[in-house]
């Protein structure tokens, strides 16, 4: 059994801000079985938005120093070796936990786009299907999402509505949605980083991960 593992050499964690390398290495993940053959993913696995994200870091930590000394010329080395692995890989949707952090927090979301959230691991939930389709109502410090249909029998909009953190895995763009059904190695990165930097309550990483991965799709259900 082939497991891919996301796992940085020493010259990868260098290129990661302090503040980043915490919430990267938590993404690191080890086999649970003595059979199961590793396959070591890199640092272009986050994709180019997060690739984009960090290189950002470093430019603000860059303009608040003085003068060229050596640490700034570290810094700018690191910024041309990020943007040369940002160049080469694939576009993949910004990982959750980083989606409320920087001041582009809602660069991914505006208001009429059309969402997806998970609800199986929700209380209070009348919609039958794992996944439901709305669209974004408001942006704010949460996310409005208005939903075609009854989706729970509390009061906000009626059943209709529902107010999102940024930083939740289970609310996601319909792009980001759609690729992460396609990826099932981002996917599962995707649902379990939130487990251990900032838990939800009620939510269930495993959960979502395997919906993920099955056959009935959110378009299914909704029609």
């Amino acid at each position: 059994m082939s497991v891919h593992v996301l796992s940085l050499g020493s010259g990868e964690v260098e290129l990661l801000p302090a503040r980043w390398k915490h919430n990267v290495l938590a993404l690191c993940q080890k086999p649970t079985e003595a059979t199961e053959t590793i396959v070591h993913l890199g640092l272009p696995f986050l994709g180019k938005e997060n690739l984009a994200l960090i290189v950002k870091e470093w430019q603000m930590v860059l303009c608040g120093r003085e003068g060229s000394g050596e640490n700034s010329y570290k810094i700018t080395q690191r910024i041309s070796q990020l943007r040369d692995l940002e160049a080469a890989t694939i576009s993949k949707p910004v990982l959750p936990f980083f989606r409320q952090k920087y001041f582009e927090k809602f660069c991914w979301i505006k208001e009429g786009d059309k969402v997806v959230y998970f609800l199986r691991d929700q209380k209070r939930i009348v919609y039958p299907g794992p996944f439901a389709i709305g669209k974004v109502a408001r942006v704010d410090d949460a996310i409005g999402v208005k939903f075609d249909k009854r989706v729970h029998n509390d009061t906000c909009l009626a059943g209709y509505g529902m107010l999102v953190f940024p930083h939740d895995p289970r609310l996601m763009s319909f792009k980001d949605y759609t690729y992460l059904r396609g990826d099932q190695d981002y996917a599962y990165f995707w649902a379990t980083i939130q487990r251990d930097l900032k838990p939800l309550p009620s939510y269930d990483p495993d959960e979502l991960r395997l919906w993920l991965d099955s056959t009935q799709t959110a378009e299914t259900v909704y029609k």
